[in-house]
């Protein structure tokens, strides 16, 4: 749909129907469906459910034109049929439940700790979801009928063949759309979710055993574990250590979120085996999210005006504005470039 409508006249019928609508949405346009930012992502499912009946009038009237563009919308609009309303719904509401996972994944200062606490409870709740299947689904389908009446059709269950095994079948009688619907697409989707949190994220658990014994209480095997295998020290010295920066922690009634709030608080001359460990703590990558922000910065760098630019000079600029905040005079610039050898004295 995004595509679709990603030209100046049929943008423009979209939003002529957008004005023309008795509610006023927020969003007024399509957002495309990102392939790196999942945050983009529940933005793109939102806005399209927010403006499907826009959509949909949209697609009627540009369906009546005299070109080839007709023929495109009416595949569009026919293509939705039951499927489409009921996957909608799903992923949107599922979407939403990772929602604040996405955008604590954004964030620059993020550790270990705190995205596998924020997973976890994100795994729970979606696990309460999947408990409670039957009453939750029962709100997304009512949902996907009210899309599905806008155009006019009604949710119903696919032609069942025995002999077909690339297609869901079951061969029950008399079984409701609802619960075809449930079993074939809600319960596979809502557990291969689960499947990939606790893949991707709630299996470092066994990492953070070691490196929880920071922040609360009971010591573990882990943690000698993690003490033998990052610090050349004697054990019972960061035992003692440790126990140290508990009771600081509990007399001033401090409780770190995360690394970099223990970090800040450790002392490195009073605790400097904790305060290394908290380090290597702050250092585990988590996600990608400040390199890809790095490659933003090409298309504004590698322009048609440098096509010629050398390697070395790319590379410098790209430094420069990834690290903007970096102060640099004039002097520290000419200094570096009198180091090299020329042909021609840089200074006189």
């Amino acid at each position: 749909m995004y595509c679709f409508f990603n030209t100046p006249k049929r943008q423009d019928m979209l939003l002529s129907e957008i004005e023309e609508s008795d509610f006023n949405p927020k969003s007024k346009s399509l957002k495309r469906l990102c392939a790196t930012r999942w945050v983009e992502r529940f933005s793109a499912f939102h806005d399209f459910v927010e403006l499907y009946s826009c959509v949909v009038s949209a697609l009627d009237k540009i369906s009546e034109w005299k070109d080839s563009t007709a023929t495109d919308a009416n595949i569009l609009s026919k293509s939705m049929d039951s499927d489409f309303f009921v996957s909608l719904q799903v992923i949107k509401e599922l979407f939403g439940y990772g929602l604040p996972l996405c955008k604590l994944l954004q964030k620059v200062e993020l550790d270990l700790k705190e995205a596998v606490d924020l997973a976890e409870v994100t795994v729970t709740s979606i696990q309460c979801l999947r408990d409670n299947i039957e009453q939750e689904f029962n709100k997304m389908f009512r949902e996907a009928e009210k899309m599905a009446d806008v155009v006019g059709v009604s949710i119903s269950i696919k032609r069942q063949n025995k002999i077909n095994k690339n297609r869901a079948n079951l061969c029950i009688d008399n079984i409701t759309p609802e619960k075809y619907y449930r079993i074939t697409i809600a319960i596979p989707f809502i557990d291969s979710f689960i499947e990939q949190l606790n893949e991707r994220f709630l299996k470092h658990k066994n990492i953070l055993k070691g490196f929880g014994c920071l922040f609360s209480k009971p010591f573990t095997q882990e943690f000698d574990e993690l003490v033998q295998y990052y610090l050349d020290t004697d054990l019972q010295i960061v035992t003692a250590e440790l126990l140290l920066w508990h009771t600081k922690l509990e007399r001033n009634k401090e409780e770190p979120k995360n690394a970099l709030e223990a970090l800040r608080l450790c002392n490195n001359e009073i605790f400097p085996n904790i305060h290394r460990l908290i380090k290597i703590l702050c250092t585990i990558p988590v996600s990608t999210a400040t390199p890809e922000r790095t490659f933003s910065c090409l298309k504004r760098l590698k322009n048609y005006l440098r096509s010629t630019m050398t390697e070395t000079r790319l590379n410098g600029l790209t430094m420069l504005a990834i690290h903007g905040d970096v102060p640099l005079t004039a002097e520290e610039v000419v200094d570096d470039l009198a180091k090299k050898p020329r042909k021609l004295d840089f200074i006189l």
